[in-house]
């Protein structure tokens, strides 16, 4: 744990400078909030938001050779790679507590309720799952500028099946369902989050030791 703990340190004085862009995150809390946007887009689009800033690190390290700064360090591959994961998800949840907070503080038009609130923030958490999921061993195996062009491919196939219109009908009863059964749709969601996070964690662990 303690190589996981430096991992993350030296990923949040990496990216230090960077992350001054976290003000705007409050402007866009307060901007959308006072257009009455509701807590669920909010939180979707503080997790895109979030995945793409955090995702920074690797242009970052990249940029400053720092990959064999990692070489001469007294880390584990694998502490380091869990280290890099743990960062980027604390990022993500420093930035959905500020969305959160501010969303109670800042006068709006929608209820907040126990259940919603879950469900909103689970289908953040799952929405950004799969981007950092889907992008990160990629980043870890080619680096970011190779990576990204490969990290987009699940978002074009997302964006193609979402295209087909006899999904459609199923993607608005699958809508219709978790707005019923908010507490057994928000477990789901998350444990699935979970599970893309712990699968590409092992993937991208691999796909570095592979290319050493």
């Amino acid at each position: 744990m303690m190589g996981v703990s430096n991992m993350v340190r030296l990923d949040y004085f990496t990216m230090k400078p960077n992350l001054k862009t976290f003000g705007a995150v409050i402007l866009f809390v307060v901007a959308f909030w006072l257009m009455r946007t509701s807590l669920t887009l909010l939180l979707i689009n503080c997790a895109w938001y979030m995945a793409l800033i955090s995702t920074n690190v690797f242009a970052v390290e990249e940029k400053d050779g720092l990959r064999r700064l990692y070489g001469i360090l007294p880390l584990r591959t694998r502490a380091m790679i869990l280290g890099r994961y743990v960062f980027v998800i604390l990022i993500y949840v420093v930035a959905t507590s500020v969305v959160l907070g501010l969303s109670l503080i800042v006068p709006g038009r929608e209820p907040i309720t126990l259940g919603g609130a879950f469900l909103s923030m689970s289908a953040s958490l799952l929405i950004f799952s799969a981007i950092v999921g889907a992008q990160m061993p990629f980043f870890f195996r080619l680096g970011y500028n190779k990576g990204r062009f490969y990290a987009m491919i699940p978002f074009f196939t997302v964006m193609g099946l979402a295209a087909i219109p006899s999904l459609i009908g199923e993607t608005l009863a699958l809508f219709s369902w978790a707005i019923n059964n908010q507490t057994m749709a928000g477990l789901l969601m998350f444990a699935l989050s979970i599970a893309i996070l712990t699968l590409s964690c092992v993937v991208s662990l691999f796909l570095y030791e592979a290319q050493r």
